[in-house]
């Protein structure tokens, strides 16, 4: 009897010990640190967050324009995508048609005369045009080549629409068709150069000159 006695108490001792240094250990441990942000972290979350509010606004806006409206913005912001989830099935069938000329966007009258955004019969610009425009625009730009560029691509735009092709990425080039076939086009670089260009039956290049520069070294290459 002594002998189980003596056991259970070296038993409830341990039990006790055991207690004792898992209690020891436990408030001996260094509270969990906590990392304070930077200011710059807190000016980017502050940032994204403005961001994406943002977003949301506009995407609400937006979803509360009409289709038209719709695909105004979608067609001068560049979003083809855009653009072709807003057509209807016969419309994406003659876009899809387009993409080998360049695609959405570069073949900007045409995409819009497929969107309903222009009338088939929109009018084209002539030679007497493109020199009655320039020298307007040269009397009222003081000189300023961005204001010239977009000043005439704005009176262009009066008459024909669109550019019927735009192209380059850095440097913009705006080509107009002065006919239906394109044999014969003006084309408006963001530098404010000003070719006339005229092609054969098979597109290439026959004739090409420089109407209209405000610096001769400069040209366009097609």
């Amino acid at each position: 009897m002594k002998k189980k006695w003596m056991i259970m108490a070296t038993v409830a001792f341990a039990v006790i010990l055991f207690a004792t240094v898992s209690v020891c250990a436990m408030q001996n441990q260094s509270p969990e640190k906590t990392v304070p942000i930077s200011n710059e972290s807190k000016k980017k979350l502050d940032h994204d967050e403005r961001v994406a509010a943002s977003q949301k606004e506009e995407e609400e806006a937006f979803a509360k324009l009409s289709r038209e409206e719709q695909l105004e913005i979608a067609m001068n912001q560049n979003k083809p995508e855009l653009v072709y989830s807003l057509a209807n099935e016969a419309q994406k069938q003659a876009l899809d048609r387009i993409e080998n000329k360049g695609g959405i966007g570069r073949c900007k009258r045409e995409s819009m005369i497929i969107m309903g955004l222009l009338p088939q019969n929109t009018a084209r610009l002539t030679m007497q045009h493109v020199e009655q425009i320039y020298r307007t625009v040269i009397a009222d730009s003081e000189g300023n080549i961005g204001r010239q560029v977009s000043a005439i691509l704005t009176e262009f735009d009066k008459i024909a629409g669109a550019p019927d092709f735009i192209q380059g990425s850095g440097i913009g080039n705006y080509y107009y068709y002065l006919d239906d076939e394109g044999l014969e086009s003006i084309v408006v670089n963001d530098l404010f150069v000003i070719i006339h260009l005229e092609r054969d039956s098979e597109g290439k290049v026959i004739r090409k000159s420089t109407l209209f520069p405000s610096n001769p070294e400069l040209e366009i290459n097609d």
